[in-house]
């Protein structure tokens, strides 16, 4: 994005798109829609051309989500700038509503992500490389990227 105006606007209609609402970020796509725009309405609701790409990226502190509605997919990334919690509510993916929320522990962190409405969703989760095993709903011994599909509530307990 070379122009600020365009950033911000990109930015805003990201937002509104992973928190469900859709008709005003409907609004800015159809205000101007260049590619970023659309392939970011692709990603986070499934509909138009398919997409891919950083114009679908929400970066938040420490956490960026990376969303594929149409393939059913959400790319978790957590680096090592995180608060000490991070919540995400009625996150938007397609059709599915998840819940997502990150704790910093001393010595690793807890990373829970729940699927409230809507069809499962596959889950990739990527970790600094700081840290060593990984738990996921008490399955030990696993390494990052971490990729799961996401029914219900899951669980992810890294230690490092």
């Amino acid at each position: 994005v070379n122009d600020p105006a365009d950033a911000d606007e990109l930015a805003a209609a990201i937002r509104l798109l992973a928190l469900g609402h859709r008709e005003p970020a409907r609004g800015l796509v159809a205000g101007s829609p260049t590619p970023m725009l659309v392939r970011a309405w692709a990603d986070w609701t499934g509909e138009g051309p398919a997409g891919a790409g950083a114009a679908a990226l929400l970066e938040l502190q420490g956490l960026t989500l990376a969303p594929s509605a149409r393939r059913g997919a959400l790319r978790l990334s957590v680096t090592e700038s995180l608060p000490a919690r991070l919540a995400v509510r009625r996150l938007r993916v397609g059709a599915s509503v998840l819940d997502v929320e990150v704790h910093r522990r001393p010595g690793g962190l807890r990373l829970g992500v729940a699927r409230t409405r809507g069809p499962a969703l596959t889950v990739t989760v990527d970790l600094p490389v700081r840290f060593g095993p990984v738990t996921v709903d008490d399955v030990e011994g696993l390494a990052p990227p971490l990729r799961f599909e996401l029914r219900d509530r899951h669980e992810v307990v890294a230690y490092g």
